[in-house]
């Protein structure tokens, strides 16, 4: 008899303890999507808020965005790696030049169809190609 009510016992003491992990484990999973979901949206808002529009050359805009400046220009392709890499260190060298009068960072998308003579005169040949 001893025994049966031990053993009873333990499996009682066992199922509760069994039913807390669960319960502590359900609270975890439902905390860890909440801070992946808040992470998600801090993310979208840093990434929107220190997205800089860095001025893009076309032949249509290349002397009147040049005229009379001190140019530093990104040739690149948006499926280039390792344009991507430096892609938020350059939209910050633009930013902290935007304004100046002597002087411009711009980039050039070479897969358009419209920067193919510009990107063809300047001789690139891979990416990203940085002329100043």
């Amino acid at each position: 008899r001893f025994f049966r009510n031990y053993f009873l016992a333990v499996l009682v003491s066992d199922r509760k303890l069994i039913h807390g992990h669960k319960t502590i484990l359900r609270k975890q999973i439902t905390s860890n999507r909440k801070m992946k979901f808040s992470l998600a949206i801090a993310a979208a808002m840093a990434a929107s808020a220190s997205a800089f529009d860095v001025p893009s050359l076309t032949p249509a805009n290349y002397d009147e965005l040049t005229n009379g400046k001190t140019v530093f220009i990104k040739f690149f392709a948006p499926w280039c790696g390792h344009c991507k890499s430096m892609a938020s260190d350059w939209e910050k060298l633009a930013e902290e030049w935007s304004g100046n009068d002597t002087g411009l960072i711009a980039e050039v998308d070479c897969t358009t169809d419209d920067a193919q003579p510009l990107c063809s005169a300047e001789g690139v040949q891979g990416f990203p190609t940085l002329k100043y």
